[in-house]
């Protein structure tokens, strides 16, 4: 069995608004995740509680929408979900920035606690919702590629695929962070010792990320490099201090 999604469209109180709401089950059939898709009059999908409310700022294409749908089904095939909380909720809404991001809120304010998202699929407490969701990802205008996802560390067309972008968004949500430090100070570079996951990075060269390496990318504090890979936000790993 593979995981499926239904389509509902729920109405808001305000008239003329309308949530596209899709039931997504995991491979056992079990409630895996509630996605609602946000249009520029539904009202705010994100971000937080003392955050200002943002709402979606465009409407998904109907591609955007099955690629989003397809990361998530991804997802879904490959977590068992545990009983009791689920499905978890995500809110997807639409900007205008050449990026995609996620809106992360953690379970609890105990130290260590795991995302709202991660509670809610492992049985726990993911606490009250924020806008109606456990968490949010946020699409903008990327030049969607109509290829479908073919997973690879190099991009396959010179067009964003939006399958594998949700899919690095969706595993923020589940608790998969990042061990890129200084991003937002524009000079990022990975730590001393880095995770399982970034291990497995590599550059438009085919090298493998290194300890205390640094990162290349448009728009950095770092040196430019003469060829940059487009990968999620993180652009390229440099050559020449491989």
């Amino acid at each position: 069995m593979t995981a499926t999604a239904v389509a509902v469209h729920a109405l808001l109180a305000t008239p003329g608004q309308a949530i596209e709401t899709y039931d997504i089950r995991d491979s056992n059939g079990v409630p895996f995740m509630r996605v609602r898709i946000f249009g520029t009059g539904d009202g705010p999908y994100c971000c937080g509680e003392t955050r200002k409310p943002e709402a979606s700022l465009r409407n998904l294409s109907r591609g955007e929408i099955d690629q989003s749908l397809a990361a998530i089904r991804d997802w879904a095939e490959i977590i068992k979900v545990v009983h009791g909380q689920s499905p978890a909720s995500v809110n997807i809404g639409g900007f205008l920035d050449n990026n995609a991001h996620a809106s992360i809120h953690t379970s609890s304010d105990i130290q260590g606690a795991g995302t709202k998202v991660q509670a809610a699929l492992t049985g726990q407490d993911p606490g009250k919702p924020i806008y109606g969701a456990h968490g949010m990802i946020t699409i903008g205008e990327m030049g969607v590629s109509s290829e479908a996802c073919i997973p690879s560390q190099l991009s396959m067309t010179p067009q964003a695929n939006l399958t594998a972008v949700v899919f690095h968004e969706g595993a923020h949500q589940l608790g998969i962070g990042s061990s890129i430090f200084a991003y937002f100070a524009h000079s990022p570079y990975f730590p001393e010792a880095i995770n399982a996951w970034t291990s497995h990075l590599y550059d438009d060269n085919g090298k493998q990320a290194k300890p205390g390496q640094a990162i290349y990318c448009s728009g950095c504090a770092n040196s430019p490099a003469d060829e940059v890979l487009i990968c999620g936000t993180i652009k390229a790993i440099s050559p020449g201090s491989m």
